[in-house]
């Protein structure tokens, strides 16, 4: 278990699946210092498919506390970041959440270009 303890990539998704588990039970504080934690590391390691969906995590905390403004950007940065290590049919989940995002902020005209794009 030491040598489990010395791998960041470990670590990391440690953190990353604290996360959810925090996320689950709608103990959104613990969940966002966890998945910043692995955003933290991800980034470090550049490791940019991890880091993608660590950022649409913290955006999904965000969403569910109604903090639209906070979500926004983050779903952004997932989605550039798993558009550059993904194929793009992977992205349903970042497509609708930055969609939601500005259907919340009543920026209709965004809302849809988002939704359509699917």
């Amino acid at each position: 278990m030491l040598l489990k303890l010395e791998d960041k990539t470990y670590l990391a998704n440690c953190h990353y699946q604290w996360n959810g588990y925090y996320y689950f039970i709608h103990d959104y504080k613990e969940a966002e210092k966890h998945i910043s934690i692995a955003i933290d590391m991800f980034e470090e390691m550049g490791n940019e498919y991890r880091l993608g969906l660590s950022y649409n995590n913290l955006s999904a905390i965000y969403l569910a506390q109604h903090k639209y403004n906070l979500a926004l950007p983050n779903s952004q940065k997932a989605y550039e970041l798993l558009k550059k290590s993904t194929p793009l049919q992977n992205f349903t989940i970042e497509t609708m959440n930055i969609g939601n995002c500005y259907f919340k902020l009543n920026d209709m005209k965004q809302a849809k270009k988002w939704f359509l794009s699917l």
